[in-house]
């Protein structure tokens, strides 16, 4: 019997980081077994053979979503659980067939004592070479068997490290739901005291800006102080110079007067000089002088009555404008002065309500900015905290991808060991059903026959012990593919035209989520949400209750809407009429209002790859 064996493996990994698991891409085997059937007798002495080539060519292909390396490891459990049990049931077959093969070895043991005085000669000729090849014979069986018990110990063995690694898994699950659930928790308190903070900070900054506003005001009415300050300055200097001035007149014409009295003395002199003369000269002289005299006299005097009435006239006129200059700009100055007055006061008034009022707004403003410090420093604790408990989850998370690794690498260590032993095991089957053909052809073929076949099976002994024969005339192959290796890209887009925007779509159609963005509260009373599956395949809308309002912070930021029949016991969030909104592999979801403008989108893609 002639045996060839070519096994090849190939494993191809890859990590996806978004799902921290390690995934089997494909596992690629190719196992061709070669071995020959025993040697039939024909007609005319010549030995027919039969080769039966067996090529079994397996992969294993996965290409799972993140989080899918449980169900992975469970299947592959349960078909190893599943492998176990049918080759217990193949194994008590062959266990059967070959008990039936030992009790046909030992009726023939039998009939080779009665044949022994009818086949001497041939005892004598091959009886040493036909014991040794019954040596061989046990001594395969032999080391058969114990290889078979091997594999079962080693199968057992690798099942209760199946068991245990399986129990890891689960427990590496259970830690990851709780970190992710204190994680959620965390982020939940940590929007709650940021939306605190920002409400706080508001509230300085507008206390900022009034106080801003009224130090503006303050610096302005101070100014408008100053320059009102200065008008009157300005006035009371106008109104000490148009006093100067009139001073200044005044002592014009009273120095003029005395001036007038001086020439009048002197003119009174000179007349009376003029007059001594005249009284000297003739009385014609003193006549015509005397009349001279005496119009010169009244020239000069109206001359002189003249320009004083014109100098009076002229300062009078003059002295009277001022009077009512001064007068008018002194009530002016008087109704300006009042109005500042009064402005004052108010002015005066509002700044000592703000200083009262500043103690307090300092004392409001110190209370506000401990309180924010206080924040900040509680929020510093616990982003360090949360880093903290981020780091120690990612180190986790990484020794459990290793162990994931190394469980996944035992898991393909114990499948090849499966794959070897069903190799074990079909040519165990091959060689059973062999030896079962050449037993029944010896035991119905004649006595004229047995010489032959017992070359026959010494030829086919040599073969097995050498490997390495001619190849038979006769070749009969049998091939096995199994073969199946998807990958699949999923990508994702959204949009939103405000505050509520699509933020998750179950990717297998069980739920929907609803989120509100912004800082105040969102009515989506009467939305339609829409999804269309490839393009029309699938179509699921639903109208959202009344009174549904979306607040800014707390569980009711969002709103989860269920696939009917898959909402939790006890849960209150809002459930579809459809039993599912649908998967396929181009999704669109859309949220509408009332008066039907599209507000949100949420398209998914998924490219599936061979």
């Amino acid at each position: 019997m002639q045996t060839s064996k070519t096994t090849t493996s190939k494993t191809n990994y890859k990590t996806t980081t978004n799902a921290a698991n390690i995934q089997p891409i494909s596992g690629y085997r190719n196992v061709v077994i070669t071995r020959t059937g025993p040697a039939i007798s024909t007609a005319g002495n010549q030995n027919a053979s039969s080769i039966r080539t067996i090529e079994m060519k397996k992969s294993y292909g996965v290409s799972a979503t993140p989080g899918a390396t449980s169900n992975i490891v469970h299947s592959g459990v349960n078909n190893l659980m599943n492998g176990r049990e049918k080759e217990k049931n193949e194994l008590q077959e062959l266990n059967d067939r070959f008990a039936n093969y030992i009790d046909k070895v030992r009726s023939l043991e039998d009939e080779n004592k009665r044949l022994t005085d009818e086949l001497n000669d041939l005892k004598d000729q091959w009886g040493k070479e036909t014991a040794r090849i019954k040596a061989l014979y046990d001594s395969d069986m032999s080391q058969l068997r114990r290889s078979l018990d091997q594999a079962e110990a080693s199968k057992a063995q690798l099942e209760m490290k199946i068991n245990t690694l399986e129990d890891l898994i689960q427990e590496a699950h259970v830690e990851l739901n709780d970190a992710t659930q204190l994680h959620t928790a965390d982020k939940e308190t940590i929007d709650k005291m940021t939306s605190t903070l920002s409400d706080y900070e508001h509230e300085i900054g507008n206390l900022r800006k009034r106080l801003s506003s009224l130090e503006e005001e303050k610096i302005r009415d101070n100014k408008e102080i100053i320059r009102l300050k200065e008008d009157i300055n300005q006035l009371k200097k106008d109104l000490d110079k148009e006093t100067l001035e009139h001073i200044t007149a005044h002592n014009e014409v009273q120095s003029l007067l005395d001036q007038i009295e001086f020439l009048k003395k002197i003119f009174e002199s000179e007349i009376r000089e003029l007059a001594a003369l005249v009284y000297k000269d003739s009385s014609e002289t003193k006549d015509f002088w005397r009349n001279e005299m005496a119009q010169a006299l009244r020239d000069i005097q109206s001359e002189y009555d003249k320009k004083m009435e014109a100098l009076h006239f002229d300062m009078e006129a003059q002295y009277t404008l001022k009077i009512q200059e001064v007068r008018t700009n002194q009530s002016k100055e008087n109704v300006e002065t009042v109005q500042l007055r009064e402005e004052n006061t108010r002015l005066k008034d509002q700044l000592a309500d703000m200083r009262n009022r500043l103690p307090e707004l300092e004392a409001r403003n110190n209370e506000l900015e401990r309180l924010l410090e206080l924040l900040r420093r509680e929020i510093e604790e616990k982003n360090r905290d949360f880093d903290m408990e981020k780091a120690n989850l990612r180190k986790e998370l990484m020794n459990r991808q290793s162990e994931l690794e190394s469980i996944l690498i035992e898991l393909q260590i114990l499948l090849d060991a499966k794959l070897s032993l069903e190799l074990e095991i079909i040519a165990y089957r091959k060689m059973l059903e062999g030896e079962e053909y050449r037993v029944n052809r010896k035991s119905n073929s004649t006595f004229n026959q047995t010489g032959r076949n017992i070359d026959s099976m010494d030829h086919i002994t040599r073969s097995t012990i050498s490997q390495q024969q001619a190849v038979p005339s006769t070749k009969t192959q049998v091939t096995s593919i199994v073969k199946g290796e998807m990958s699949a890209k999923t990508s994702f887009q959204r949009t939103a035209k405000g505050n509520v925007t699509i933020q998750e779509c179950s990717a297998d159609g069980k739920f929907i989520i609803l989120e509100n963005t912004g800082s105040q509260d969102e009515d989506i009373s009467g939305y339609i949400l829409s999804r269309n599956t490839d393009n029309g395949r699938i179509i699921v809308k639903h109208v959202i209750s009344p009174k549904s309002i979306l607040e800014p912070t707390g569980k009711n930021r969002y709103y989860k809407i269920w696939a009917r029949g898959n909402k939790p016991q006890g849960s209150n969030d809002a459930e579809c009429s459809e039993s599912n909104w649908g998967y396929g592999a181009h999704i669109v979801t859309t949220l509408q209002n009332s008066k039907g403008e599209e507000k949100a989108t949420h398209t998914q893609r998924t490219v599936y790859q061979l």
